[in-house]
């Protein structure tokens, strides 16, 4: 199982920026369930570690699963243009 917690998304921006030896990086950990009638929970955590520091935010977005991944990757590349101003 993915552990889907602000820290573990922390955790994985810091390790990307080091891999790459880039000024920033970008972590995305997510999960979807389906309950009952077809109810999709899903949850997402977005971290970037930068020259900055690091910010992580998280998130319930609503919707089946193609759905919630789209309106994730949006809310990270949002959350990342916000941290570059």
């Amino acid at each position: 199982t993915t552990d889907i917690n602000e820290a573990s998304a922390a955790e994985r921006a810091q390790s990307v920026r080091e891999q790459f030896g880039a000024d920033i990086g970008l972590a995305v950990c997510g999960k979807c369930e389906t309950e009952g009638e077809g109810t999709t929970k899903s949850r997402a955590c977005i971290a970037i570690s930068g020259k900055a520091g690091n910010r992580t935010i998280s998130a319930n977005y609503p919707g089946r699963p193609p759905l919630a991944m789209r309106r994730t990757i949006n809310h990270a590349l949002v959350y990342l243009m916000n941290y570059m101003q």
